[in-house]
This record gives C-alpha cells, sequence and structure tokens, in this order.
C-alpha cells in the first residue's frame, strides 16, 4: 500500500517517470513485495529531481520505516510461542510475559 501511495506521489510530479518504475508486484508473497519496494526505492533515490520532492521525500521514507520494520517482525516472528506484548499504548516488544510467584515454602512458580 505504501509503494502504491508513494508511485502516486512521483507520478503527480513527473508522469513520464513511469518508465523508469520497476514493474509491479502481483504476488502475495511478502518476500517479493520486499524486493519490489527496495527496487522502488532505488528507483527513486537514483532521480534527485524526484527524491527531494517534499510529499514523494516522506512518502519514501515511510516506506523505508515500514521495510524496516517488517524485515524484523520477519526474524523475528520465526518463534512460533513467542507473542507481541504492550508495555504502554506506545511502547510493545516481541517475546513473552512471565509472572514468577514464590510460595511460603520459598518454591518459585
Amino acid at each position: 500500500e505504501r509503494s502504491k501511495l508513494l508511485r502516486k506521489a512521483v507520478y503527480q510530479f513527473d508522469e513520464a517517470f513511469k518508465s523508469k518504475m520497476p514493474s509491479k508486484n502481483t504476488d502475495n508473497d511478502l518476500t517479493k513485495e520486499l524486493k519490489y519496494c527496495k527496487e522502488l526505492e532505488k528507483a527513486i533515490e537514483n532521480e534527485p529531481s524526484i527524491s527531494e520532492i517534499p510529499s514523494v521525500k516522506e512518502k519514501l521514507n515511510l516506506l523505508k520505516e515500514l521495510m524496516e520494520d517488517t524485515g524484523e517482525e520477519m526474524i523475528l516472528s520465526k518463534d512460533t510461542d513467542a507473542k507481541t506484548g504492550h508495555k504502554s499504548a506506545d511502547s510493545s516488544f516481541f517475546g513473552y510475559k512471565t509472572h514468577l510467584a514464590m510460595s511460603e515454602e520459598r518454591i518459585i512458580t
């Protein structure tokens, strides 16, 4: 979705840039979509006249952040028992929540 918004922002300023864009990903495969996003990022960054436009730059940065987050989640999510937890509304973590308690016999459960 972010790649689509980025393409639209570029086309608003230079319709002829379509010929320099990589071909769109039509598969429902995350790794192919990430590869497409990287190609799109390179194509736009190699053209300073386009990449320096504020609206394009903003959407490009959002796409980069999304790719970084997705890459991290792909690495972390291989553990099927781990989940995403939230310490507060603004901060989250990926891992396990634990609760420790000690009985009167000093047994930790």
